[in-house]
């Protein structure tokens, strides 16, 4: 049978998206695994998964992106390209990928809902993996999405949008570089940081470095959440000479007049900054799919246990990675 089964999801793996459909239509409502969400954080748990019973990973998408690699894009020192794979060279063999979108959570009935185009639109499970990241917010700061990708507005959140960290950063020959960290949660605090340090040793390399300022707007009290690590990263941006501005929380951008402004989290207190380039390190929020469900704790996010990523009620639901509470 385990034979046979690998054999039709080669197959599968090959077919057309309609061809794909039809053939999922015909597979299992139930499972003793199932995963929602076929990030590195939902792939790694399914491949573990799989020695253990049947999983279903649920995800619509076709690119998988390694996302810890788009800061190294944004300094020039890898390929967007480079941090993506097919979806199906991640997705276990061993498990079935339901290739839609989670519709909603039931975790009182031990179900999942799923988007159109299949027969079973509701799956149930013995145990859960929620694994669906959160949502990028650029549109929760005034002007970026207008600005984002042009007149050196950049980030390294998103698909393809690190490719023009580096065109910025690469064409900078002086001014005034601001990288900016939220008042808000964020996928991976240190990233906003971390490309503010290769920039200044790409500038460095360049040449450019003594004609360019670089200065770090975070609306946290302290340039870093962890005072260990605060301490250090406080000394090395001092060593580097990257200037430091906390509580400073990015309100708006002004794309033509390359002018951002910025709000004194604790005064309240406004003053606008020219730039060269801004990198923005965007708010981030809960997916509506989970935080709308009964899995969600007061602040939208799957309520675990931070020690064993265990929900707080639904004992056979577990939540990896930015979706959950921990």
């Amino acid at each position: 049978w385990y034979q046979r089964r690998v054999r039709g999801m080669k197959l599968l793996r090959q077919i057309s998206p309609q061809q794909t459909t039809m053939m999922l239509r015909r597979f299992a409502s139930h499972y003793n695994f199932v995963v929602a969400g076929a990030g590195s954080g939902g792939c790694a748990v399914a491949s573990n998964l799989v020695k253990h019973g049947s999983v279903a990973v649920i995800d619509p998408t076709d690119t998988h992106y390694y996302q810890p690699m788009w800061t190294l894009v944004g300094a020039g020192l890898k390929t967007t390209l480079q941090s993506s794979r097919s979806q199906t060279q991640c997705v276990p063999q061993r498990a079935e990928w339901l290739k839609t979108k989670v519709a909603g959570f039931e975790p009182d009935k031990n179900t999942v809902s799923v988007a159109a185009a299949f027969e079973n639109k509701k799956i149930t499970y013995d145990y859960l993996v929620v694994a669906l990241g959160l949502d990028i917010r650029f549109d929760k700061v005034k002007g970026l999405p207008e600005a984002l990708g042009r007149g050196g507005v950049c980030s390294n959140y998103g698909a393809g949008n690190a490719d023009y960290t580096w065109k910025v950063l690469s064409g900078l020959k002086s001014g005034d570089a601001l990288f900016t960290f939220p008042n808000a949660p964020i996928k991976c605090a240190g990233a906003p940081q971390k490309i503010m340090y290769l920039a200044d040793a790409h500038l460095r390399k360049s040449g450019a470095r003594e004609n360019c300022s670089l200065t770090y707007h975070t609306a946290l009290p302290a340039i870093f959440g962890v005072p260990k690590y605060a301490a250090v990263l406080s000394k090395l941006a001092q060593e580097k000479g990257c200037g430091v501005e906390v509580k400073s929380e990015l309100m708006e951008v002004c794309g033509q007049s390359k002018e951002a402004v910025f709000r004194n989290v604790e005064s309240g207190e406004t003053s606008v900054k020219k730039f060269d380039m801004l990198h923005v390190g965007p708010p981030c929020a809960p997916n509506p799919v989970y935080a709308s469900s009964p899995l969600a704790d007061t602040a939208g996010w799957v309520d675990v246990d931070k020690h064993t990523l265990q929900h707080n009620r639904y004992k056979n639901v577990f939540a990896i990675g930015d979706c959950n509470s921990a």
